[in-house]
């Protein structure tokens, strides 16, 4: 755990060094370390993707808070391709923008490891949402694309992707502003999608109309546990239509408050 050690690039670059030798390895951290000087100097976060390739152990790096930048994204694809061990990666918090995702999705979707994928507030946009959709594979468990300004647009790039994967069991697509249009293209993808266990919808703007669109979806849905629709202000309406979806099945859980 080298989380918010002041590593900053030269010390990114002792890591690199290590992290090929060190054969036990499995997990690192390196949050908050300014890897690349606020995105000026790409060395270390270069040096610490040529690592990653060579590792033979590691399965879960974390790279937030460390101004990667599109640059920083492009260095790293390689590494999540060819990693054969890699299986966590972590990069929320990092202005990747689109063009980022547009790096990263061909490496997530060629990866043979790469099963929990964290992208967390990093300004994709409907672009980045379009770039990514391809890259979410059969082996894709875990996902994370909270914060990315998607809006309705983002989620219909998303949805048909959602709805064909066989494998993943969570979701977090939390304050994506949706809107109602954007229910509608993701209740396609639960309604019919059956390994999703737990999906993270807070403050998404769907309103009343998002919730009429939801809750069929919800009350088919084979696989669901644990919906979280906080802070959309769906009114009292919407939220009945909700919980008459979910009624009468035990062991799920719906979060409306």
């Amino acid at each position: 755990d080298l989380g918010d050690k002041g590593v900053e690039v030269v010390g990114g670059m002792v890591v690199a060094g290590l992290l090929p030798v060190m054969a036990s390895l499995t997990s690192i951290n390196l949050i908050d370390n300014n890897l690349t000087n606020y995105g000026r100097n790409m060395t270390g976060i270069r040096e610490i993707a040529s690592a990653i390739r060579k590792s033979p152990s590691l399965t879960s790096i974390d790279l937030s808070l460390n101004y990667l930048g599109s640059e920083g994204a492009k260095a790293l694809a390689p590494a999540v391709r060819d990693s054969a061990s890699l299986t966590s990666i972590n990069l929320p918090f990092n202005n990747l923008g689109s063009e980022g995702a547009k790096a990263l999705a061909p490496a997530l979707r060629d990866s043979p490891s790469v099963t929990s994928i964290n992208l967390r507030a990093n300004g994709l946009g409907p672009e980045g949402a379009k770039a990514l959709a391809p890259g979410i594979r059969p082996s894709v468990t875990s996902l994370n694309l909270a914060y990315n300004d998607f809006g309705p647009e983002g989620a219909e790039a998303l949805a048909p992707a959602l709805g064909n994967s066989t494998s993943i069991t969570s979701i977090d697509l939390s304050i994506n502003l949706f809107g109602p249009e954007g229910a509608k293209a993701l209740a396609s993808a639960i309604a019919v999608n059956a390994s999703l266990t737990s999906i993270n919808l807070q403050y998404n703007r769907f309103g009343p109309e998002g919730a009429k669109t939801l809750a069929p979806a919800i009350r088919d849905s084979p696989s669901l546990t644990s919906i979280d629709l906080v802070g959309n202000f769906m009114g009292v309406e919407g939220e009945a239509l909700l919980r008459e979806a979910v009624e009468g099945r035990p062991g799920i859980e719906l979060q409306l408050w």
